[in-house]
């Protein structure tokens, strides 16, 4: 009996670090879950948020990317068209065209396009000038302006093409560097081209008067 008495403190304490080590698995266990449970709303919480973001970060780029296409195009193929007026109840091959010049046109590629090619299937400047001569723009003092202004763009790449010996398609891509690097409106380019042309053409020389004769002073006598 003794030494079974003896031996129930030590039954005591087995039982004891049994419950112990049971009650802390519990514990682990409920708050693993807890854990578990709290990452798992808080995922939830934040998910449509983030996908909410991300489409309207999507929506406001893929609107900005268009908003760039409309602001990038060439303002020559959107809203302005050459204008070609022909008289009525008249042949069109016996009359000419009163081809209005593009004034949207800005670049000198562009008004190479015009001259050579023509826009939005317009006539090209330059058939115009071959076919009609000056009667195309005759009797309007504001078209002769500007198309004698813009002259002075070609005059200058067939004069680059024949120096340097290349295709006018090249001369003209020299000169449209020529005005990027200046940064002046093509309307500008355009007058800097002539006053060059005008200083590097040597002037006329003035004519003599002719001397009066000996005759032609008896005879005023």
């Amino acid at each position: 009996i003794e030494s079974r008495i003896e031996a129930i403190p030590a039954e005591l304490d087995i039982r004891l670090q049994a419950c112990e080590t049971r009650l802390r698995q519990a514990q682990s266990s409920e708050l693993r879950t807890l854990l578990v449970t709290g990452l798992q709303a808080a995922t939830t919480a934040v998910q449509p948020a983030t996908e909410g973001a991300g489409e309207s970060r999507y929506a406001s780029a893929q609107s900005s990317v268009g908003n760039s296409r409309l602001t990038s195009q060439d303002p020559v193929q959107t809203n302005h068209t050459p204008e070609l007026d022909l008289q009525p109840g008249l042949d069109p091959d016996l009359q000419p065209p009163r081809y209005r010049m593009c004034r949207a046109v800005k670049t000198v590629e562009a008004l190479w396009r015009e001259w050579t090619v023509g826009l939005r299937g317009q006539p090209a400047v330059a058939e115009l000038d071959r076919k009609w001569a000056n009667r195309w723009r005759s009797g309007r003092q504001s078209e002769l302006q500007w198309y004698s202004l813009r002259l002075e763009v070609i005059r200058e790449i067939q004069r680059i093409a024949q120096e340097k010996r290349i295709g006018e398609q090249a001369a003209m891509h020299s000169v449209s560097m020529q005005q990027q690097q200046t940064g002046c409106s093509l309307d500008q380019f355009c007058k800097q081209l002539r006053a060059n042309r005008k200083a590097c053409t040597p002037a006329r020389p003035r004519a003599r008067p002719l001397a009066r004769t000996r005759a032609c002073s008896g005879a005023g006598l």
